[in-house]
């Protein structure tokens, strides 16, 4: 009696399914499953019977009797109870023999000779699909496509996203007889159809103490703090309002060289405030170590520019302290 498979298919379509399972020790039969099965916005699971164990589970093989399959993944089960996860999400839109490699990362030194082969196939076909053209000298490169039709359908706007673009080029079409009298007309026209973003936090800390003093190579002018419903810079020390975030740690290091520029870091001193509201806002910002003309500090009633380029390098300070304490983990075949 053979070894029964159950597999599962999630994704959106009406279709006729052919799988065949490969593994370390062999492969099950191509199986044909007899009509209509609906894997529309839902899930369909086949069984699938062996003659003889395969093994670990590798690689599948999928064609659909229809076209235009839109596939999530797929999930086999073994008669030892073992889960296989085949991460598709792509479009399948011929009725060619498609191969998966299994979901678990593997590097290519790791890897069966089978998954070896199939990467190397994925590789291949990836490189006919994905290709880079000139579309006129002096401009960046762009993929090679006749239109945007030609393009795969996994990077193909939707067709609501076609219909936005559509629409706001007619608007653009019809505010351009004159021109831009500022950013914000622009901003009207661009507004609805703005992909919300998570604003970027430009300075969270990495590691802060509380100070009992100001330092002495931090000589911040008390005139020129601005503290939050607060008393005065030695009243907020007192009552152990004021922080410090110290980046001496990358003082004197040397950085890296980029296309022939040397590349320059900073080691920033920051005061911080504990507000009333219980929120912990920056201050001032020294970017050098030691205090001197040409180390200004900068306070939040700078220009915007300058206080928001201070806090950029101050989270750049962060990245590479970051970097420097916790470097990533060597990879070795056995890790």
């Amino acid at each position: 009696m053979g070894d029964s498979w159950n597999t599962r298919c999630h994704g959106r379509a009406w279709s006729r399914v052919h799988i065949k399972l490969k593994g370390e020790d062999g492969e099950s039969k191509r199986t044909v499953e007899n009509g209509f099965a609906s894997i529309f916005e839902g899930k369909t699971t086949y069984n699938l019977s062996c003659s003889k164990s395969i093994g670990k589970l590798e690689v599948i093989e999928l064609d659909f009797f229809l076209t235009e399959v839109f596939l999530d993944k797929v999930d086999v089960f073994s008669p030892e109870g073992q889960t296989y996860t085949f991460p598709i999400y792509q479009w399948i839109k011929d009725t060619e023999i498609h191969r998966f490699r299994e979901g678990t990362a593997l590097i290519p030194e790791l890897d069966s000779a089978l998954g070896k082969s199939t990467r190397a196939a994925e590789l291949e076909e990836r490189k006919k699909i994905y290709c880079w053209t000139k579309y006129r000298k002096g401009l960046p490169h762009c993929m090679k496509a006749k239109d945007v039709n030609a393009l795969p359908w996994e990077v193909q706007f939707s067709f609501q996203k076609t219909a936005e673009i559509l629409e706001m080029n007619l608007k653009l079409e019809a505010e351009c007889q004159d021109n831009w009298e500022s950013f914000d007309a622009i901003k009207k026209i661009l507004h609805p159809h703005q992909t919300p973003v998570t604003v970027p936090k430009w300075f969270e800390p990495y590691v802060i103490r509380r100070c009992q003093s100001l330092p002495k190579n931090f000589p911040v002018s008390e005139e020129m703090l601005f503290l939050d419903g607060a008393k005065g810079v030695e009243r907020e020390l007192q009552e152990g309002n004021i922080f410090l975030c110290d980046y001496k740690v990358l003082d004197g290091l040397k950085a890296n060289v980029i296309n022939d520029k040397q590349q320059y870091l900073v080691a920033p001193l920051v005061l911080l405030h504990k507000t009333p509201q219980n929120e912990l806002k920056p201050i001032a910002i020294q970017l050098k170590q030691t205090a001197g003309e040409d180390n200004p500090i900068f306070y939040p009633n700078d220009s915007e520019y300058d206080w928001l380029l201070a806090k950029t390098f101050v989270r750049s300070a962060y990245f590479n302290e970051h970097e420097l304490k916790h470097p990533p983990a060597a990879h070795s075949p056995a890790g």
